[in-house]
C-alpha cells in the first residue's frame, strides 16, 4: 500500500477528518475522548497480560514469552494463545494510540488544508497506517462518491497551485487502507509531473506491484520499446482491481503505455467498480484529454477556515504574545486570500515573530507584492513562489507567459475587462497583431482561456465583452516576483496600482523606488494622483506607463515626457487630463496612446511625429472638438483608431475642403488614405454624406459607429434596398460591433423591414448585423416606437449582448428586446412615457404563429431601471414571461412599478432598490415575496 512521502511544498485542502479504527477496535468518532479510552484499555490489558505471564514464569529466570518457552513452563495452549494475542493487540493498540494522537493534532490541519505530500514516482512510500481517514468535507465526499459510482472510471481533481489537490488525493488514498478496504487489489500513488517520463512511471509501478525489473530502453525511447516494457504490468493488472492516484499531471498521459488498462465503464459491474483513476492537475483541459468522467474543483478557503488554518500555523501563542499582533495577524491572513499554501507558509514563517513591527513589515510587503522580502522569511516565501511558478514555467510559449505577467499591472483583486486586457496585450506588442482584428481577438481569447484553464487567472465580473478576469493575490505576487527576475532586480516592474497614492511627494517617493536603468514598466493606475511633479528622475528604460483611472489627475507636464523617452505604451484613460503637451511628439517610439474618457479638447499637432503609433484610442472624450489636419496622415503605422462616443463629428469629407490652415479638422480622405493600415475604426458622424463616404472605404473595418446630431424624417422604414442606397451597400453591417444613436432629432418611428418586394434574396440575406454586441440610444428625443417586420430583432441582431436606452423621453416600450438570444445587460434610464418594457399586445415580432414562442429573456443577467416615472410593470400581455438567467435587478425612482412579473430566485443574486419601493410592491402570491425577500438590498 503506497502513501505519499513528505517532500516539496505543502499543498493544502479543506478536509475534516473522523477516524474509524477497524478489526478489533471499535469505531472512534470522538478522537480526543477515544485516545484516552484506548490508552486506559491498553493499560488494563497490559496489566492483565503481565499478571498472567508473571504467574507462569515466576520460577524461571529467563526472559521473553515465545510460545515454545511458555509451553515448556506448563502453560496451556489456550493461555499461550491468549498471551500471544494480548501481546499483539497491545502493540497494535499502542501504535494506533500514537497514530490517533498524531491524527488528533492533524485534524484541524487536514480540515483546513495543512500538510501536503508529493513524491516522485520512483520513491518508496512509507507503510500505511491502520485506520481510514474519512473526510466529512464536501471535496472528499464528492470524490469518494465518484469512485463508488459504477459509471465513473476517471476522476479529475482541478485547482490552482497550492489550493489542496495533493492533500485531497492523500485523503482519498487513506480511505482505501488495506485493513479497512478490500475494494482494490492495488492502490498506487505516483507523481506524473512533466519531468517524470513514461519509463520512470513504468519502473515505479512495476516496483510497487512487486514485479521483476523491467527491460532496458534503447536511446530513442520509442513507443514500441515502451509498449514492450509495459507488457508485464498489463499482464499483472489485467485480472486485478486497482485505484491509480496520479498527482500533478501537466499533459496527456497514455495509461496503456505505462501498462495500466484504461477504466472501461462499458464492461460488467464488477470491472466497473474495481478500475479507477484519480488525477490532480491545474488544467481542466488535461482532465478532458484524460477522458475524466467527473471533475472535483478545489477552491480557496472561506475566510473563517482560512483564519483557522493561519492561526494554527502562526500559533495561538505567538498571536497572543502582544496585544497588537492579533489584529495584524488577521490582516496578514486576509492578504493570503484563502490560499492554503500561502496561509501555511506565511503562518509558519511568522510563528516566531513576537514584535508587532515585524508583522506590519509583512503586511507592507504583501501589499507591495514583495513577498520574498519579508524579514525572516525570505527563503520560505521564495520557495512558495517557486511552487506557484510551476504553472508559469509550463505555459507553452513566451507569448502566453508575457501576457500572463502583464495582468499583475492591474490592482490587487481587480476584475480586468477582457476587451481591455486584449487591447493592452496588442498595445504592448505581446501578440503579433499581424492578422485581422477578429484574428487578434480570437488569439487573445484563446490565451485567456488557457490561463484560466491552468488556474493562473480566475473569472471576474461583468457581462458580454466586459466579462472580466482577475488574478488571485498570491498569483499576482508571484508574477511581480517573476517580472523582477525572481527577486534579483527589485521593482523592475514598478507596480503601485490601486494603493492610494495622492500627493506629488508620494508619487515622487514611489517613482524613485524603481531602478534607474533597469525599470521597464510602471503601473500607477487607479490611484488618487492629482498632479505629476515637474521634476522626476529619468527612467530611460521605461517602456510602458499606466496612469489610467486616476480620476483627479488633470495635467501632464511637458517635462515629464523627457524623463521617459523610450515609452512605447502610454495609458491616460479615465483621468481628467485636459490637454496633451506638444512634447509628446518627442516619444518617437510610442506605439500605444489611450486618452479615452479624458477631457482633452484637441489633439496637439505634434502628434503627427509619432510615426510608430499603432493604437490611438479617444473614445468617450466628451469635449474633443479638434483633430488637426494631417495628424492622421502622419501616423503611418496606425492600426486602431477609436473616436467612438466622443463629441467629435467634424470630419471634412475631402482633404482639399477649406484653407491650408494646419489647424483645420481632419478629413475622411485622411482615413481613406490610411485604409491600408487601419483595421479597426470607431467613429462618430453627423451627416448622411459622411456616413455614405465612410461605408465606401474598401479596407477599413468600421467596428464602432455613432450617429450624432443627425436629423431624419418622422417615419423611417429601413429595408435592405433603402439602407443599401443610403450606405452605398451593406458591407458596413457585417463588421459593426457597437452602434449608438445620440441626439438625433425628428425621427418618431423606426421600422426595420426585411420584406420589401424591391429587395433581392441576396440582399435580404445580407440584411442583418451579425456581430453587433452593444446598442446605445441616447437622447433620441422624438422617438416613440421601434418595430420589426418580416424579421425579428433576434434574427437581425443575433449577437446583441448589451442595450442602453437613456433619455428617450417619448419611447413607449422596448418590446423588441424580449427574445434576443444573447442579451445579458439591459439598462433603461429616464424614459418617462414608457409604462412597460415589453407590450405583448402590439405586433412586435414576426414569429410564425404555428411555432411555440421562444423563451423570454433567455440570457438576461442584469436589468437596470432608473427614473421611469410611468413604468407600471416589466411585461404586459406576454404569456409565461420569465427571467431564467437574471442575477441583478436594480430599480431606482420607479415608484409606479408595483409588480415584478416573472422574476424568480433561479440565479438571482441581488435586487437593489429603496425600501419604500420594495414595501409597496404587489405580489401574485405571498410565496413569491418570501422567496425574493432574501435577495433585496436597500439602496436608497
Amino acid at each position: 500500500m503506497d502513501v505519499p512521502a513528505d517532500q516539496q511544498a505543502i499543498d493544502g485542502t479543506p478536509t475534516c477528518c473522523t477516524i474509524h479504527l477497524c478489526n478489533e477496535l471499535d469505531d472512534m468518532l470522538d478522537v480526543a475522548r477515544n485516545v484516552r479510552r484506548l490508552e486506559e484499555t491498553v493499560a488494563r490489558l497490559a496489566a492483565q497480560r503481565s499478571s498472567v505471564h508473571g504467574a507462569i514464569v515466576a520460577a524461571d529466570d529467563g526472559c521473553g514469552e515465545d510460545a515454545d518457552r511458555l509451553r515448556r513452563l506448563g502453560c496451556t495452549e489456550e493461555a499461550a494463545t491468549w498471551l500471544a494475542r494480548a501481546r499483539v493487540a497491545e502493540k497494535k493498540a499502542n501504535a494506533v494510540a500514537r497514530r490517533l494522537v498524531e491524527e488528533r493534532d492533524a485534524i484541524g490541519a487536514a480540515r483546513h488544508g495543512a500538510g501536503s505530500f508529493a513524491v516522485t514516482a520512483n520513491q518508496a512510500a512509507p507503510a500505511a497506517t491502520v485506520g481510514t481517514v474519512v473526510a466529512a468535507d464536501g471535496y472528499l465526499e464528492e470524490a469518494l462518491g465518484y469512485i463508488a459510482d459504477d459509471a465513473v472510471g476517471v476522476i479529475g481533481v482541478c485547482g490552482m497551485g497550492g489550493v489542496g489537490k495533493t492533500t485531497l488525493l492523500r485523503a482519498i488514498n487513506n480511505s482505501f487502507l488495506p485493513s479497512s478496504s478490500k475494494k482494490f487489489d492495488h492502490v498506487i500513488w505516483a507523481v506524473a509531473s512533466k519531468e517524470c517520463s513514461i519509463h520512470r512511471l513504468q519502473d515505479s509501478v512495476a516496483e510497487k506491484l512487486g514485479l521483476a525489473k523491467l527491460g532496458s530502453l534503447r536511446d530513442d525511447h520509442s513507443d514500441a520499446d515502451l509498449e514492450q516494457r509495459a507488457l508485464p504490468i498489463a499482464e499483472h493488472l489485467k485480472n486485478t482491481s486497482f485505484l491509480i492516484l496520479l498527482d500533478d499531471l501537466w499533459e496527456y498521459l497514455d495509461l496503456k503505455l505505462i501498462g495500466v488498462p484504461y477504466p472501461d465503464t462499458t464492461t460488467g459491474d464488477e470491472q466497473r467498480r474495481r478500475r479507477k483513476v484519480v488525477l490532480t492537475t491545474r488544467s481542466e483541459i488535461i482532465c478532458g484529454k484524460m477522458n475524466a468522467d467527473r471533475f472535483v474543483n478545489v477552491e480557496c478557503l472561506k475566510p473563517h477556515d482560512a483564519w483557522t488554518l493561519f492561526e494554527r500555523n502562526a500559533t495561538a501563542a505567538t498571536i497572543s504574545s502582544h496585544p497588537a499582533i492579533a489584529g495584524l495577524a488577521r490582516e496578514v491572513a486576509g492578504e493570503c486570500r484563502g490560499l492554503p499554501l500561502a496561509l501555511i507558509t506565511i503562518g509558519k514563517a511568522l510563528s516566531t515573530k513576537t514584535e508587532p513591527e515585524l508583522w506590519r513589515h509583512a503586511i507592507d510587503k504583501l501589499r507591495d507584492a514583495n513577498l520574498h522580502e519579508i524579514t525572516g522569511m525570505e527563503e520560505e516565501n521564495a520557495g512558495m513562489l517557486r511552487v506557484l511558478k510551476v504553472s508559469y514555467d509550463y505555459l507553452p510559449n513566451t507569448t502566453m507567459q508575457e501576457c500572463f505577467l502583464s495582468c499583475c499591472l492591474w490592482p490587487e483583486d481587480y476584475s480586468i475587462e477582457r476587451e481591455k486586457l486584449i487591447q493592452c496585450w496588442l498595445g504592448l506588442g505581446l501578440m503579433s497583431g499581424s492578422g485581422s482584428i477578429d484574428d487578434d481577438v480570437d488569439t487573445g481569447t484563446r490565451i485567456i482561456a488557457a490561463l484560466k484553464d491552468v488556474r493562473l487567472l480566475e473569472s471576474g465580473e461583468g457581462d458580454g465583452d466586459t466579462r472580466g478576469v482577475r488574478m488571485h493575490d498570491m498569483i499576482r505576487d508571484m508574477s511581480i516576483w517573476i517580472a523582477s527576475e525572481c527577486g534579483a532586480i527589485r521593482n523592475k516592474w514598478l507596480v503601485r496600482a490601486g494603493v492610494g497614492i495622492r500627493t506629488a511627494s508620494k508619487l515622487n517617493e514611489q517613482w524613485r523606488a524603481s531602478p534607474e536603468f533597469t525599470a521597464e514598466r510602471v503601473s500607477l493606475m487607479k490611484n488618487l494622483i492629482e498632479e505629476i511633479p515637474i521634476q522626476l528622475p529619468a527612467r530611460p528604460g521605461v517602456k510602458a506607463l499606466m496612469l489610467q483611472n486616476n480620476t483627479s489627475l488633470h495635467a501632464v507636464p511637458e517635462s515629464f515626457f523627457r524623463c521617459v523617452p523610450a515609452l512605447t505604451y502610454l495609458d491616460l484613460s479615465d483621468t481628467i487630463v485636459r490637454s496633451l503637451p506638444g512634447e509628446i511628439g518627442s516619444l518617437v517610439n510610442l506605439r500605444y496612446l489611450n486618452v479615452s474618457g479624458t477631457f482633452i479638447g484637441a489633439l496637439p499637432a505634434e502628434l503627427l511625429h509619432l510615426t510608430q503609433l499603432e493604437h490611438l484610442l479617444m473614445s468617450d472624450t466628451n469635449v474633443l472638438h479638434n483633430i488637426p489636419r494631417n495628424v492622421i496622415m502622419g501616423l503611418q503605422k496606425l492600426k486602431i483608431l477609436d473616436v467612438f462616443a466622443s463629441s467629435y463629428t467634424r470630419w471634412r469629407l475631402n482633404a482639399d475642403d477649406g484653407d491650408d490652415d494646419g489647424g483645420e479638422e481632419a478629413s475622411l480622405d485622411e482615413l481613406e488614405w490610411r485604409s491600408t493600415t487601419i483595421k479597426f475604426l470607431g467613429i462618430n458622424v453627423g451627416t448622411v454624406a459622411a456616413l455614405r463616404k465612410l461605408s465606401g472605404f474598401a479596407n477599413v473595418s468600421t467596428r464602432r459607429l455613432c450617429l450624432k446630431d443627425m436629423a431624419g424624417p418622422a417615419s423611417l422604414t429601413l429595408s435592405p434596398s433603402t439602407l443599401s442606397d443610403l450606405l452605398g451597400g451593406l458591407d458596413m453591417l457585417e463588421t459593426l460591433q457597437h452602434f449608438a444613436v445620440r441626439s438625433c432629432a425628428g425621427v418618431k418611428d423606426i421600422v426595420v423591414d426585411a420584406g420589401s418586394d424591391s429587395d433581392s434574396d441576396e440582399m435580404r440575406r445580407a440584411y442583418r448585423l451579425p456581430k453587433l454586441e452593444k446598442l446605445r440610444l441616447l437622447r433620441v428625443n422624438h422617438l416613440e416606437t421601434i418595430k420589426f417586420r418580416q424579421t425579428t430583432a433576434a434574427h437581425f441582431c443575433p449577437a446583441l449582448r448589451r442595450i442602453d436606452i437613456l433619455n428617450c423621453y417619448h419611447l413607449k416600450n422596448a418590446s423588441w428586446v424580449l427574445h434576443l438570444p444573447l442579451l445579458e445587460y439591459l439598462e433603461i434610464h429616464y424614459c418617462p412615457d414608457m409604462d412597460t418594457i415589453v407590450d405583448g399586445d402590439g405586433d412586435t415580432t414576426a414569429e410564425d404563429d404555428r411555432r411555440p414562442p421562444p423563451p423570454t429573456f433567455p440570457c438576461l443577467k442584469t436589468l437596470v431601471l432608473h427614473g421611469m416615472k410611468s413604468l407600471e410593470c416589466l411585461c404586459r400581455g406576454v404569456p409565461a414571461v420569465g427571467f431564467p438567467a437574471l442575477e441583478i435587478l436594480e430599480v431606482g425612482q420607479c415608484y409606479a412599478l408595483r409588480q415584478l412579473d416573472g422574476v424568480r430566485p433561479l440565479k438571482l443574486r441581488e435586487i437593489q432598490g429603496s425600501d419604500e419601493w420594495w414595501q409597496q410592491l404587489e405580489w401574485e402570491e405571498d410565496g413569491i415575496k418570501d422567496a425574493l425577500s432574501p435577495y433585496f438590498k436597500n439602496h436608497s
